[in-house]
């Protein structure tokens, strides 16, 4: 594929029809949207990749998921701008102790939630 427009039509082309989260949404009524796109690693790259409707309540997340030795694994979703500070993180949370929360690797990401880097989002835990 030569370029973005080549590479939109080819999302565009994707049958959800079988996907398992979009059909568990809509058997329980859980009303949604999907918006397919190219695969978008970070937040930027999705803000540019999937333009939402500018007269909709809609917006980007950046979705972060924590591990921290002795308090476990943490999916953070934030608005994009946000700025996370894992020291008020912790405090959020109510974790006590040592707090070390760090972003999990690829390999926790495969594990516990079955994607990889750039796919982690709310609905990896499904």
């Amino acid at each position: 594929m030569d370029n973005m427009t080549d590479v939109t039509a080819a999302v565009d082309q994707i049958d959800f029809s079988t996907n398992p989260i979009l059909l568990k949404l809509s058997s329980t009524s859980i009303p949604h949207h999907t918006y397919p796109h190219t695969l978008s690693m970070t937040a930027d790259e999705l803000i540019t990749n999937v333009p939402l409707p500018a007269d909709s309540n809609e917006t980007h997340t950046k979705n972060l998921f924590f591990k921290d030795k002795k308090h476990g694994l943490f999916l953070v979703c934030a608005c994009t701008d946000a700025e996370v500070n894992t020291k008020e993180l912790g405090k959020m949370l109510k974790l006590e102790g040592k707090v070390n929360l760090r972003l999990a690797d690829e390999k926790v990401l495969m594990e516990k939630l079955g994607v990889k880097k750039g796919c982690v989002g709310p609905l990896a835990i499904m």
